[in-house]
């Protein structure tokens, strides 16, 4: 469908699911994507499309437990091009290794380097080919701020990485691969030992980058 419009630089204006071919597009003519919400304008020769709003990240999930128990998110975007999992976590029990889970997986697909601070030294810890993310040692006494950020890639074909930060702890940082195929759908964060303790926190945040 055009739409003719008074204006010296745009003939027409088409709103459709398929881009006009031989409708009448003329050099300065509009095309508006209805499928994919894109804007796109007529060269003369092709459809360019008009400048992407700038990418933003956008709140995917947040929340807190009401009793002790895992933190789970599902129904993760696949267009999610970046990850961003901030927490306040607290153990409910004795202090216990906090670990992150993607897809439900429990394969041998994750690779992770962690270090972290004893008081007196930094240790480093290797995994290949385990079956979960090591993330920090949770503490049961005082709650822990941790940030994730998670590279989902625009293929599927690519590892996904991911780094993790503990400011409220002495030291710990963690960077690890997902070796799948897959997209991220699914986020579980559990204990070694133990739950999470009630009134734990997330917020999980997503930026879908323009191509």
């Amino acid at each position: 469908m055009s739409v003719s419009i008074s204006s010296g630089s745009i003939k027409y204006v088409f709103t459709q699911a398929v881009a006009p071919s031989s409708e009448g597009e003329v050099e300065g003519s509009l095309w508006y994507d209805t499928v994919n919400t894109k804007l796109y304008t007529y060269t003369g020769a092709s459809w360019e499309k008009v400048a992407d709003e700038p990418d933003t990240w956008e709140v995917i999930d947040e929340g807190y437990l009401t009793s002790d128990g895992d933190i789970t998110i599902t129904n993760i975007d696949s267009e999610y091009r970046f990850l961003r999992l901030v927490m306040t976590v607290r153990a409910n029990g004795s202090d216990a290794l906090c670990r992150l889970v993607f897809n439900d997986d429990s394969g041998a697909n994750y690779d992770h380097n962690r270090w972290y601070g004893t008081g007196t030294s930094i240790i480093e810890a290797v995994d290949i080919g385990d079956n979960i993310l090591d993330l920090f040692e949770a503490d049961s006494v005082r709650a822990t701020v941790v940030d994730v950020l998670i590279d989902n890639p625009s293929t599927a074909s690519k590892s996904i990485k991911c780094f993790c930060a503990c400011p409220s702890h002495e030291f710990n940082m963690m960077g690890g691969i997902y070796a799948t195929n897959t997209k991220i759908n699914k986020i579980v964060v559990n204990l070694a030992s133990g739950s999470l303790l009630a009134t734990s926190a997330w917020k999980l945040i997503g930026m879908k980058v323009n191509n």
